[in-house]
């Protein structure tokens, strides 16, 4: 069995608003990523001066769209923990 690390991020809507998730890679900016129910958004970038840590990185994020049935289906099968492959 393959044990993968996972990073903690917290992705951010508003100043007031943000989602916790673990994933097995820092996803890029301009990439949609599904978070579960609470839906699909796309990655704008790293949040604050620095940006990125080595424990926990924050990314400023928009919603997409609600996650569809498909969606959730597609996070499930590759594993709620890991991004698609990088092209």
């Amino acid at each position: 069995m393959v044990h993968h690390l996972l990073r903690r991020f917290s992705f951010e809507l508003s100043p007031t608003e943000s989602i916790p998730w673990a994933f097995d890679r820092e996803p890029l900016p301009d990439e949609e990523i599904t978070l579960g129910h609470h839906g699909v958004f796309r990655v704008i970038g790293p949040v604050g001066p620095n940006g990125y840590s080595s424990t926990h990185t924050t990314f400023a994020v928009e919603r997409v769209r609600r996650a569809t049935s498909a969606d959730l289906r597609a996070q499930v099968d590759r594993g709620v923990n890991r991004l698609p492959p990088r092209r």
